[in-house]
C-alpha cells in the first residue's frame, strides 16, 4: 500500500511516496490499573484508553465495540477513551493507518479484545419467607421452629443471618450459613448466641457480599417488613 501522506513535493520533481504494508499497532490503556474489588472485578468504572500507533503512514482511525453493541463505534486517532460497562465485558478494537491499497482499502489491524468486569451494584435481599410465607410470624419455641428462606438480587457469600430483638439488639441469635449462591436459609429453635429469650417481635438482618466484594453500607442489611414474634404463651 501507498501513502504520499507527510511528504510534500519538490519543484521539478515528482511527489515522493513511501510503500507501507504494515498495519498500525493498539494499545489498551487501563486506568485505574489496580483492581478496586475483589476476585478480578472493579467496583467503580475504569476508562480504557486505545492508543493507535503507525510510524509510516500514520493512524487515520479506531474502531471499538463495547459489551451489548453489534457494531464498532468510529473514532479518530491515534487516541480514545471510553468507559467501561457494568457486567463482565469483552472490549473489541482495531485501528486502520492512513495508507491504500489499489481498492482504496486502509491497512487494517487484527481485531483484539480486552476483558474488565465491572459489578457497582450492593447486593440487596429481593425477597424472604417465614416459615413458607411472606409474612409475619409468631413462634412459641416451645412447639415449633421457625424457617427463614432468603432470596438475594444476585450470587452472594451469605456470611451471617441475624435474628434480634427489636427493643434489645444484644438479644439476638446469630447464623453464619457460609454459602455462596442466590439463596440460603436458616431455621431458628429459640436458642441464642447472646442474652435470655423474652417474648417480643424479633427482627432479621443479614450481611451478604457480591463476587465484587460490594457490601451494604454498614455491612448489615436490615430486612423489612417482615417480623418474628415470640409468644411463649401461645397454646
Amino acid at each position: 500500500e501507498v501513502s504520499k501522506h507527510g511528504f510534500p513535493s519538490i519543484r521539478g520533481q515528482s511527489p515522493a511516496f513511501i510503500i507501507d504494508n504494515t498495519a498500525p499497532v493498539t494499545t489498551a490503556t487501563v486506568d485505574p490499573v489496580e483492581l478496586n474489588g475483589e476476585n478480578g472485578w472493579y467496583k467503580t468504572p475504569p476508562t480504557v484508553t486505545l492508543n493507535c500507533s503507525d510510524t509510516s503512514s500514520g493512524c487515520n482511525k479506531i474502531f471499538y465495540k463495547l459489551k451489548g453493541s453489534d457494531s464498532f463505534t468510529e473514532a479518530p486517532g491515534p487516541s480514545v477513551t471510553v468507559t467501561a460497562l457494568e457486567g463482565d465485558n469483552t472490549i473489541s478494537y482495531y485501528s486502520t493507518d492512513n495508507a491504500l491499497d489499489k481498492d482504496n482499502t486502509n491497512n487494517q489491524e487484527v481485531t483484539k479484545t480486552l476483558n474488565i468486569k465491572l459489578d457497582t451494584q450492593v447486593p440487596t435481599i429481593s425477597s424472604y419467607t417465614l416459615n413458607g410465607t411472606a409474612n409475619n410470624a409468631f413462634f412459641n419455641p416451645a412447639t415449633s421452629h421457625v424457617i427463614v428462606n432468603l432470596i438475594a438480587s444476585e450470587a452472594v457469600h451469605w456470611t451471617s443471618v441475624e435474628i434480634y430483638k427489636s427493643d434489645n439488639s444484644s438479644v439476638h441469635k446469630l447464623f453464619h450459613p457460609s454459602v455462596d449462591g442466590i439463596s440460603a436459609s436458616v431455621e431458628w429453635d429459640g436458642s441464642l448466641s447472646s442474652g435470655v429469650l423474652t417474648d417480643g417481635v424479633y427482627n432479621i438482618r443479614v450481611h451478604i457480599r457480591d463476587i465484587a466484594g460490594n457490601v451494604n453500607a454498614g455491612d448489615w442489611l436490615e430486612l423489612p417488613p417482615y417480623t418474628i414474634t415470640v409468644d411463649t404463651f401461645s397454646q
